[in-house]
């Protein structure tokens, strides 16, 4: 049997209706048509785009192009990143981006590589870089019981921050939300759990007794 190379060809002829598409290929015009639709909507409620993922920074030009055209139509544009992408990629980004959402797993590099199998060295270059330039950087933490949490990785992050004059940051405690999801896919549920209410509390006094401001997002 030959090994389907998911082109898509096959959607169509099948006869039993088995196979279904759930995305297709799609050009920067064709993307910007898309867009364009809630263009009142846009105008009326001061929203734009925002370009998520995956991570959108390895998107390339295809992304610049996004970006670009974005602009050019007078929205404001919000990037949802992890930083993770080539440090000249990423300032191509920067200018032509209204806000980044930044997430900030663990400043540990160490813990970084062992909870994602990458180190940090990357993202906070990116972050610095996105720091330094005049864009709205909200920098997010999902905030998981016993990996990011402890009092070592918030007096660091703090630490971090302060060199920017920085205080907020938005903090996205583990949830279930998905356990259903896992269920479908007959995968385990990881063994990370969600935050009882006084547990949380006692995570976010952790935060305010290094001088940073958490908000629950």
């Amino acid at each position: 049997m030959d090994l389907c190379i998911n082109c898509g060809a096959c959607e169509p002829e099948c006869p039993a209706k088995a196979r279904v598409m759930s995305g297709s290929l799609m050009s920067v015009a064709e993307v910007m048509d898309v867009v364009r639709k809630d263009n009142l909507f846009y105008h009326n409620s001061g929203g734009g785009v925002t370009f998520g993922g995956g991570e959108p920074a390895l998107g390339g030009e295809f992304l610049l192009d996004l970006l670009r055209a974005s602009r050019d139509d007078g929205l404001h544009v919000c990037v949802d990143t992890c930083g993770f992408c080539p440090e000249e990629s990423f300032k191509e980004i920067i200018p032509l981006t209204d806000l980044f959402l930044f997430d900030c797993k663990h400043m540990d590099p160490d813990e970084h590589v062992r909870l994602t199998a990458k180190d940090n060295v990357l993202i906070l270059a990116n972050l610095r870089a996105a720091l330094d330039s005049r864009v709205e950087v909200r920098i997010r933490m999902p905030l998981i019981p016993g990996m990011n949490d402890s009092e070592a990785n918030i007096a660091a992050t703090a630490a971090f921050l302060k060199d920017y004059g920085r205080q907020d940051i938005d903090v996205m405690p583990c949830h279930a939300f998905g356990r259903n999801k896992y269920a479908a896919l007959n995968l385990p549920l990881p063994e990370t759990g969600s935050y009882a209410p006084e547990d949380l509390q006692t995570v976010l006094e952790r935060f305010a007794a290094c001088g940073l401001k958490p908000h629950i997002v």
